[in-house]
């Protein structure tokens, strides 16, 4: 839970790691963000990405995606995994589908994919889900996506695919002004990612 502008979000992390999370991987998530500080990575990681690119949305949640693939990986399945993670995802207040932007890019390392995840038809004005959209969105807010990117490559993605435990994976970040709808929301994404590890599984088997 954080406290944001006099408003209080709820907040849960995943991570998949399709060849299996490396016990470093694990390790880091879970050691201290700096030396002497209570925040753990894994939290301090999660503001980064549901917190920051949205802390002036009133949209009740939105999420962030954050994949990477090592280059043995094609890069469309990062793609792939997106779209399979976020874009059943429903709006808070009825089963229409969530709005997904999504963005890919080549590293000398392999590749990087970020999309954010937005429940914009829970907005019932137009107007007003026009403001939120200019708000949240990745595809206008080009400084905060590469901001991001920039970040996230620095803090671990270049060391985790140079490593090559941890091949292809993603990291999903949500925050809600619930606690109930941000374990909803991590509960379908779970759901989806349980799809998609099982397909890759059957490819990989042919």
């Amino acid at each position: 839970m954080e406290r944001i502008k006099d408003r209080t979000f709820y907040y849960r992390i995943l991570t998949y790691c399709f060849d299996g999370d490396s016990d470093d991987f694990m390790a880091y998530l879970s050691s201290p963000y700096k030396e002497n500080e209570s925040e753990l990575v894994r939290d301090v990681f999660a503001k980064q990405l549901a917190y920051d690119p949205y802390v002036d949305s009133k949209l009740p949640f939105c999420s962030t995606l954050l994949g990477w693939a090592s280059p043995e990986y094609d890069t469309s399945i990062l793609t792939e995994m997106v779209s399979v993670l976020a874009e059943n995802i429903t709006v808070s207040t009825n089963e229409e589908k969530v709005s997904v932007e999504g963005f890919g890019l080549n590293l000398e390392e392999g590749s990087m994919h970020i999309a954010g995840v937005y429940p914009l038809l829970d907005v019932v004005d137009d107007d007003e889900r026009t403001n939120e959209h200019q708000i949240v969105s990745f595809l206008n807010n080009y400084e905060s996506r590469e901001s991001l990117c920039n970040l996230f490559y620095g803090q671990f993605i270049k060391g985790l695919l140079k490593s090559g435990k941890d091949k292809l994976g993603v990291m999903i970040a949500v925050a809600a002004h619930t606690d109930e709808l941000a374990e909803s929301k991590a509960r379908e994404f779970i759901d989806y990612g349980n799809v998609f590890i099982n397909e890759l599984e059957k490819k990989k088997r042919k």
